[in-house]
């Protein structure tokens, strides 16, 4: 799990890997550890839960704040999604570790949320890097004309990704964000602040990348949208973000006993 201050080696390895390395590392290899607490830590170790809850709590909330400072402060538009999954992360933990039914629930469908956007986006950033072979924000600008299919995708995974209420990332920040204050109220208003740092990130990435004016080099360089088999990459990861977020209520009645069981555990 790269939460603070474990979370140094995450950046580095979707720097250093291929798009297809950086999808199955957001969507299951960084899920195992969340696994771990949860099939684990809660249900066999329920009172050294209880009593490291203060500390693990700490450094999820320092992991979430200082994820999205760095995310804000970077130019390299895959290092600002890999400190985005720290954030995500963290904010994942201390919903697991609220010890409640909300924030058990809330952490469980970020951790799905959360695999389908960020998953889109390492593959969008991804499209862009086989046209022009860079991720510098500096180097784009004004590419929304050129690219309207990108555009829109990358459109609808910049606002999942800070929980817009279309994605099934607003369903679970919510429910953490009960799930917290129910436990500690001042948790909660640093949590509020972070949701403000992580929509200032996301939409600085989208609005460096699509709008502004475009720069001469960018089009006599390779200027082509999606292509079909692109598409069909993207566009199921969307769909279930937004379906899930839709019908969350049935999902959560198929797993509400198994929840009971480990809130009441912890």
């Amino acid at each position: 799990m790269p939460i603070f201050p474990l979370h140094i080696w995450l950046p580095e390895a979707h720097v250093e890997s291929p798009t297809a390395g950086s999808v199955i590392l957001a969507s299951l290899l960084l899920k195992l550890g969340y696994y771990g607490c949860l099939r684990f830590c809660l249900q066999c170790f329920p009172q050294a839960v209880i009593f490291y809850k203060p500390i693990i709590s700490v450094f999820c909330m320092v992991g979430c704040i200082y994820g999205a400072l760095l995310s804000l402060s970077q130019n390299d538009a895959k290092k600002i999604i890999a400190y985005s999954s720290v954030s995500h992360m963290s904010l994942c933990i201390l919903g697991l570790f609220s010890c409640n039914f909300f924030g058990i629930v809330g952490s469980f469908l970020m951790a799905i949320g959360h695999s389908f956007v960020s998953s889109s986006l390492f593959f969008l950033v991804g499209c862009l890097y086989d046209r022009y072979h860079t991720r510098s924000l500096d180097y784009f600008s004004g590419l929304g004309n050129y690219f309207p299919i990108l555009s829109f995708f990358f459109f609808l995974s910049v606002i999942s990704n800070f929980g817009f209420p279309i994605s099934l990332n607003f369903v679970s920040e919510l429910f953490i964000f009960i799930g917290v204050g129910s436990w500690n109220f001042y948790v909660l208003l640093f949590l509020l602040f972070y949701s403000v740092l992580s929509v200032s990130y996301n939409l600085v990435i989208y609005v460096k990348i699509f709008h502004g004016t475009l720069k001469s080099f960018l089009v006599r360089t390779y200027v082509v949208d999606l292509q079909k088999r692109e598409v069909r990459v993207l566009f199921p990861l969307m769909f279930y973000n937004i379906f899930l977020c839709f019908f969350v209520g049935k999902f959560i009645t198929v797993i509400t006993p198994i929840f009971i069981l480990i809130s009441s555990n912890a």
